[in-house]
Order: structure tokens, then sequence, then C-alpha cells
């Protein structure tokens, strides 16, 4: 009794074809991030957590990142870099790609250290690096 009116409760909100539209809309990214075959990836992309996981790539970092370590998880522009060292981070975790929305804050930063961030993907959405 309770399945049902939870499937029923999601599908009235809308969350089941909120769901399948991000899955359409991002696709091509996510099948782009697959063929990298990522073991440790950083998921930055708020929009794309869900979707990487029924797409068969699992993120090992995520947005709830901080939840779980009590390490500060920022994204999104309207948060502020001075408060997060992506450095630390790395060095700690050890993730061997980052996927990162277009409008992640921490995008300028990865793309001035290309000592550590290299662009293997270019996409519509996200960008994905490949961490050295």
């Amino acid at each position: 009794l309770l399945l049902p009116l939870a499937l029923f409760s999601c599908y009235a909100s809308g969350h089941f074809l909120q769901t399948e539209d991000m899955n359409r809309i991002y696709q091509t990214d996510i099948q782009a991030v697959k063929s990298f075959h990522p073991q440790r990836l950083w998921n930055r992309s708020k929009d794309c957590q869900t979707e990487f996981a029924w797409n068969g790539v699992r993120a090992a970092f995520d947005g709830r990142a901080d939840v779980y370590t009590g390490d500060l998880f920022l994204y999104g522009n309207s948060q502020d870099m001075n408060q997060f060292n992506p450095k630390v981070f790395l060095e700690k975790f050890h993730p061997d790609y980052a996927s990162i929305d277009k409008n992640d804050a921490m995008l300028p930063y990865a793309e001035e250290h290309k000592e550590i961030f290299d662009k293997v993907y270019d996409g519509e959405h996200i960008i994905l690096f490949r961490i050295k």
C-alpha cells in the first residue's frame, strides 16, 4: 500500500516527469562522461546526480559530500570560493575526474589550474576534467 502511494505522490507532484526530462536533457553529457570510465568521479553537477546513477555512472563524491564528511562542498555562483580549497579536497579524496556545471563557481578555478585539471570534454551543460 505504501509503495503505490509513494509512486502516485511522486507522479502527481511532477517528480517523475522532471526526472525523465533531466535524463533526456543531459543524455549526451552523461554518455560522454560514461565513455571515460571514471572510477572516482567528483560530480559537482547539481542537476545530474540521479541521472548519472541511472545511467551507470557512479559518482564517488557529489552534492551530499558535506553531509557525510563534514567538509564544505560548494556549487553554484552564489558560493564564495574563498571558503573552499579544492587542493585540500583533491589530496584528501583523490578523485580521478571532476564533472563541473558550466555555471559552477569552481569552473574558473579548474580552468586556471591546468596543472591539476585536464579538460577532456566540454559539453552543453557540463565540463569533464581528468584530475592529474
